[in-house]
């Protein structure tokens, strides 16, 4: 009302913004959980409230690498030491899920799990080999840091020669089922430099 009692117009009232009931809805659909220190889970945008939510933004392209394990609790507590987080909405005694970042997870699954998917034999990854893994870090020290927990939770550091040059820095690790992951640096900007020098 205004000062003489009579209705005014309607004024949308001004709220601070928070997480609201859409953010929430998605979070539950995904099943991500926030994870502190990062993004995973947690939807790109947030309508505004009472209105109608904008068109949904392309979900981005995400990877699932899908991983036979002998001892289920054994190969979950390998992935949590070099730093994957478990998503316990993605887990039973067949299977863990193990998030490294918002697109990139490892589906842990005993032999029984993994042959639901195909008719196969499943290969011994200690004696054969048909894909390398890598993930990137952020720093050379981060490179050493995550081989140094694989081989403290019980893999095997360093199964492939070091890459180390100016620009660049790499190592490796297995897991205890014998999965085999690089870890790699890379100075995009010297490698740049490099590849103009180069090319000159």
């Amino acid at each position: 009302m205004d000062r003489s009692g009579a209705p005014g117009p309607e004024r949308e009232e001004v709220r601070p913004a928070r997480a609201c009931r859409f953010c929430a809805t998605e979070l539950r659909q995904t099943g991500l959980k926030k994870i502190s220190g990062s993004r995973v889970g947690w939807p790109s945008a947030c309508p505004s409230l009472g209105r109608t939510p904008p068109k949904e933004l392309p979900m981005p392209k995400m990877i699932f690498v899908n991983l036979p394990v002998t001892d289920l609790k054994r190969a979950t507590a390998f992935y949590e030491a070099v730093g994957a987080v478990r998503n316990p909405q993605f887990c039973d005694d067949t299977a863990s899920c193990m998030v490294f970042s918002e697109t990139i997870f490892a589906m842990l699954l005993t032999h029984d799990k993994f042959r639901q998917f195909t008719p196969k034999p499943i290969a011994d990854a200690k004696t054969s080999n048909q894909v390398l893994l890598c993930l990137s870090a952020d720093s050379r020290d981060e490179v050493d840091a995550i081989v140094g927990k694989a081989e403290v939770a019980g893999g095997v550091a360093d199964p492939s020669p070091k890459d180390e040059y100016s620009f660049m820095y790499g190592r490796s690790f297995e897991d205890p089922d014998g999965h085999m992951w690089g870890v790699n640096w890379m100075d995009l900007a010297a490698f740049a430099a490099q590849s103009e020098m180069a090319n000159a």
